[in-house]
């Protein structure tokens, strides 16, 4: 499914975009300091991280799917 038909307007769509496109190393941090805090926290089984792990990595993939809808998105303006 389009991240345009998720979000509530394409100025989210560029925004969310613009996080992951120009400050990708930043959310990288932050999602890696969220695992190592649930890990610290040594009451989530192997089980429970390995799903936290996964839904981060889908917060990545959505970040980057905007960023990819929203060059598409521009691209298309331009023409």
């Amino acid at each position: 499914m389009p991240k345009a038909e998720l979000l509530s307007s394409n100025e989210a769509l560029r925004r969310f975009g613009e996080l992951w496109k120009l400050q990708k190393e930043d959310v990288m941090m932050m999602l890696a300091i969220v695992e190592y805090e649930y890990r610290a926290n040594k009451t989530y089984t192997s089980g429970e991280i390995a799903i936290l792990k996964k839904v981060l990595s889908e917060i990545c993939k959505f970040l980057n799917g905007c960023a990819k809808e929203w060059e598409e998105f521009e691209r298309k303006k331009l023409k």
